[in-house]
């Protein structure tokens, strides 16, 4: 088994594997701020670098994760649930759905749920390739109401099914090996199979490391877009700057209501804030909806989910071709694919560690539809009503 510490600053953790993350991270952190350009080129050479190697692999992954869990729902396999045979969930319908819903998105729906469809709506090409290469394809060159639905239809199938598939995978790796072979909640865990009790040494020290880095960079990512977000609406409506101070307070006061939820627990900080991030979503979203034009958001809804029912598996399987299509796909899908992997860790621990008695078919379902359903809603009414 992993030595755990029993005492001191380090109770509970595996002081090696707590000390080398903390100053891989730290190392990062000061290689970013001591020299903002440097890291700037490198990180955007490595980030090109891997976009044009593996973009292909990140269209395959991805893919194949959604066909895993369509084969999961129809399986024998179905009923087996995540726990012993006579347990049952732990948090109501609502609570889970709440939780997997802020865990999984967060802020980025609220800035990207309207930027992300006004991008695809145009078609000026401000930065150097087709806004929407799949509006293009499909004959919506003009603005207008076709290309709106397809620029909805692009924007859910980057926020959609492919991205909560990832999320099911590790997810249901780890709740399964954790709740009914009595494995740690950890990455590790998911290597079982493969290397048995190694998991246990420098193979899975390695893996959960991986995973700790991987949740920083992205969680990074998606403060870094929400604070930026926040500040600029502040300026606006407050006349507060945008600058680096107001965003340095904004990530203070994030980090620390963060973690106050978490030390309260999961029933009890993370639950509410949850529920209570549902309800405030529900109240702008219906205030946008009842204040119209109602039954074209409507119409819009409904033409935007069947589009994307009768194209998100083309969408998936469509590689590149064109330079200038390219560079959009590398930009925005495969960014995206490497943002729900990175992610995953981190999401997949959440929803394993709250998903407890459910069974396959329905963590499958739940934790596929319900979110992307949501998020369907949000992008389809704040987006048309800007």
């Amino acid at each position: 088994m992993t030595e755990l510490a029993q005492g001191g600053l380090f109770q509970g953790m595996h002081k090696g594997m707590t000390l080398t993350a903390a100053g891989l991270v730290l190392a990062f952190v000061l290689f970013t701020g001591l020299g903002p350009e440097l890291a700037g080129s490198v990180f955007g050479a490595a980030r090109g670098w891997i976009e044009s190697t593996f973009s292909g692999y990140y269209l395959v992954t991805v893919m194949v994760l959604m066909v895993v869990c369509a084969f999961i729902v129809v399986s024998r396999f179905d009923g087996v649930r995540l726990g012993a045979d006579d347990s049952r969930p732990e948090f109501s319908n609502f609570a889970w759905f709440s939780m997997l819903f802020s865990a999984g998105i967060g802020i980025g729906i609220l800035f990207f749920g309207v930027a992300e469809p006004i991008f695809y709506l145009d078609d000026t090409g401000a930065f150097g390739y087709p806004n929407n290469p799949h509006a293009d394809m499909a004959g919506a060159t003009a603005i207008g109401h076709e290309r709106a639905i397809d620029a909805l239809r692009v924007s859910v199938f980057h926020w959609g099914l492919h991205g909560w598939a990832v999320y099911v995978i590790v997810g249901m790796s780890l709740a399964h090996f954790a709740y009914r072979k009595g494995l740690p909640l950890a990455l590790r865990s998911a290597l079982y199979p493969f290397i048995g009790e190694r998991i246990y040494g420098p193979i899975g020290h390695a893996f959960d490391i991986l995973g700790v880095l991987g949740c920083v960079f992205g969680v990074a990512t998606s403060l870094g877009l929400g604070v930026s977000q926040m500040a600029v609406g502040l300026e606006r409506l407050v006349g507060i700057g945008a600058g680096l101070d107001t965003q340095l307070t904004l990530i203070a006061v994030i980090s620390v209501v963060s973690i106050l939820s978490v030390v309260s627990g999961v029933k009890r900080g993370i639950k509410v804030i949850s529920e209570l991030n549902i309800w405030i979503s529900a109240l702008v979203v219906g205030a946008f909806l009842l204040g119209g034009p109602t039954l074209w958001l409507v119409q819009a809804f409904g033409e935007t989910l069947l589009d994307y029912a009768a194209n998100f598996i083309p969408m998936g399987l469509w590689f590149a071709e064109t330079p200038e299509r390219v560079e959009w796909q590398q930009g925005w899908t495969i960014f995206y694919w490497g943002w729900w992997l990175a992610w995953a860790p981190f999401v997949g621990l959440f929803i394993a560690c709250i998903s407890k008695g459910r069974t396959l078919r329905e963590f499958v379902l739940g934790v596929l539809l319900v979110p992307t359903l949501i998020i369907f809603v949000s992008a389809a009414t704040l987006s048309t009503r800007s």
